[in-house]
């Protein structure tokens, strides 16, 4: 807790995993804003609850309003199987491309469709 409180998330990461608590490291990771090391040690413990983590970390990213934080928020639903939320993201993309990029708004269209089959 000592080194979470002031923010040095790498040697707090190593003092809860020595503990053996993967989620109180996770847990940190996330308070500290390090999504990238909280997804990756999700991945390495094989942490039960990692589509809740990759939808939360989606959100987190969504909070970056352009095309980049979108293309990746749709991806984080996909590998958190929430295809649902990547086709409603999709969807949305698509409408706000139509009046400037139809051709893109289409394949936008179909990738949501796609995503919700």
């Amino acid at each position: 807790d000592y080194f979470q409180q002031y923010g040095i998330h790498e040697q707090a990461v190593q003092a809860f995993l020595k503990l053996g608590d993967v989620k109180a490291a996770i847990d940190c990771c996330v308070l500290l804003n390090r999504w990238g090391a909280a997804v990756e040690l999700a991945e390495k413990h094989q942490f039960p609850q990692i589509q809740t983590l990759l939808a939360k970390y989606a959100n987190h990213i969504l909070q970056n309003d352009d095309i980049q934080a979108r293309i990746t928020a749709v991806r984080l639903y996909r590998k958190a199987n929430k295809s649902a939320e990547a086709g409603r993201l999709l969807t949305t993309m698509a409408a706000d491309s139509i009046v400037t990029d139809p051709l893109r708004a289409k394949k936008l269209y179909v990738l949501a469709g796609l995503e919700l089959e």
